[in-house]
């Protein structure tokens, strides 16, 4: 009989850590995952997580104090909801970009669209229903008021309807926005892949992302109704469909080289920082030079691959779906700092930090508990025959010849 060894015992806890890892993992609808990815979504969720933050804070006693510590660092942090749309463009045209450029098997419709309802529907319908119920039975909401807006919700028409985003979940208005794109996605790949020529392809796409955001900016309110539309936002996938052709057509002839990070560095606080009431125009180009630069520059992919970031930014869905509920009861915690007098910087970044820790860590709970299920393509067939496992079964019916 063997004595385990101190060896095995890492090994085994490695064995564990890895298959929780590889649980965790986002299982993709394509052939292979693409860690890369999911680290430019820890970026967007991180800049968006924040950002609410300053701009809840200011409910807190002594807020508009703390807020003013944290606006000059993340007062642009909502711009990581146009990376989000930029990741979806890349992410959606894939298999319909395969089939046009190389010949590859064609995406079924029927299975395009069934994946999003069996995917992200019921942790997006979970959310809503809870958020709802809160509403009613802690802010002492009527139903009268909040059931048209769930609704509305439900069913991605609040911006359509309401003119503004949703009621239920503030954040959810960019979820509207992304199913109006996912409908649109075949034909606008269709449409565009269609065109054999890299080239001029890729110029005309180019034409559009520039001429789609100058028309917005001359003719299009922030504030107006068509801003919570796809008509503000279509250039931001544009740019992810430049992405794209790039990835399938062009992509092992870009060279890896440090030269990238050097690029991507300044480039990615200019994202963060920059104001200037044209940066629809610019913003989707330069994100087509830094998701380049997440893959071809060693430092960024060595970032961006870390199993942490990766692993985070894969949770990004459900971190998004959760964030804003837990913001509110989380800022609470605020109170203390705020009744000083004059908050201090290191105070409110470390409370800072707590509260974003805790918004992921109820975006991990959620995902293990629903999200992350739904990931598997035959989940309804396992919940049905669950069902029917836990039925009572029918009694054998007696041998009439007996």
């Amino acid at each position: 009989m063997t004595t385990p060894t101190a060896n095995s015992e890492t090994v085994t806890s490695s064995g564990i850590a890895h298959r929780f890892s590889a649980y965790l993992r986002r299982q993709t609808s394509g052939r292979t995952y693409v860690p890369e990815v999911d680290g430019l979504r820890f970026i967007a969720i991180l800049s968006v997580v924040v950002f609410h933050i300053a701009v809840q804070v200011p409910e807190q006693p002594n807020g508009y104090r703390i807020a003013n510590i944290l606006s000059p660092f993340v007062h642009n942090g909502y711009r990581g909801v146009q990376l989000f749309f930029v990741i979806s463009g890349f992410i959606l045209g894939l298999p319909f970009a395969r089939h046009r450029l190389t010949g590859d098997s064609a995406m079924r419709l029927r299975a395009y669209f069934l994946r999003r309802v069996t995917r992200l529907e019921p942790p997006y319908f979970a959310i809503m229903l809870i958020r709802a119920a809160l509403a009613i039975a802690i802010l002492h909401k009527t139903a009268g008021i909040i059931v048209p807006h769930l609704l509305a919700s439900l069913l991605y028409a609040h911006n359509l309807i309401y003119g503004r985003d949703s009621v239920i979940n503030p954040p959810a208005w960019s979820l509207e926005v992304e199913i109006q794109f996912y409908l649109l996605a075949p034909l606008i790949a269709w449409l565009l892949f269609s065109i054999r020529r890299a080239g001029w392809r890729r110029c005309l796409m180019l034409i559009l992302i520039v001429a789609i955001g100058v028309l917005q900016q001359l003719f299009i309110a922030p504030d107006s109704r068509p801003a919570l539309s796809i008509v503000y936002w279509i250039q931001d996938f544009l740019a992810g469909f430049v992405l794209c052709d790039l990835f399938i057509v062009d992509w092992k002839s870009i060279p890896s080289h440090w030269i990238w990070d050097i690029a991507c560095l300044p480039l990615w606080l200019w994202v963060f920082w920059w104001n200037s009431e044209w940066y629809r125009v610019l913003l989707p180009l330069a994100c087509i030079v830094l998701y380049i630069g997440a893959f071809k520059g060693p430092l960024q992919r060595a970032f961006f691959r870390n199993p942490i970031i990766a692993l985070t930014g894969g949770m990004c869905y459900s971190i998004y779906l959760t964030h804003n509920l837990t913001l509110t009861v989380a800022l609470r915690l605020f109170r203390r700092l705020s009744s000083q007098p004059s908050p201090n910087i290191p105070g409110v970044c470390v409370i800072s930090a707590f509260v974003v820790l805790l918004a992921f860590g109820v975006g991990l709970l959620f995902y293990v508990a629903l999200e992350r299920p739904c990931m598997e393509r035959d989940w309804p067939q396992k919940l049905a025959a669950r069902i029917r496992a836990r039925l009572p079964q029918p009694a054998p019916s007696l041998d009439k010849s007996l």
